[in-house]
């Protein structure tokens, strides 16, 4: 009985992993166009060149930048609050006329002593 059970265990999920569908992954068109640290604010411009994205697209493509842009300031940040805008452009032109078509994430950097660190952002459209 327990050789069946063990037999039928394997042939399942060899059948569950052959079942994966998963789509290749693709690289994203996005630009970071300008970036700017003064104090207590941390503003950058993202230019990303791709259609029908949907809101969550958008906050994951800011999370990312947010993150890589943490990093890089986070030795000139230490511990002062900050507030990180991003603004998301879908073309150039959007950028040149600061028409932030897709919409801004920002994020508060060092909340406070409990919460260092880069916060979950707010999304606005």
């Amino acid at each position: 009985m327990k050789k069946i059970l063990l037999v039928l265990a394997l042939t399942l999920s060899l059948f569950l992993v052959a079942c994966n569908n998963e789509k290749p992954l693709e690289a994203l068109d996005v630009t970071i166009v300008s970036e700017s640290y003064v104090y207590d604010t941390l503003d950058v411009d993202v230019l990303v060149v791709l259609e029908g994205l949907e809101e969550k697209d958008l906050v994951e493509i800011a999370n990312a930048v947010a993150s890589k842009i943490y990093m890089q300031y986070s030795n000139e940040i230490h511990d002062t609050n900050v507030t990180l805008t991003i603004r998301l452009y879908s073309t150039q032109t959007a950028v040149d006329e600061s028409n932030a078509d897709y919409g801004v994430v920002t994020y508060e950097i060092n909340q406070s002593f409990d919460k260092p660190g880069l916060a979950p952002g707010t999304f606005e459209n």
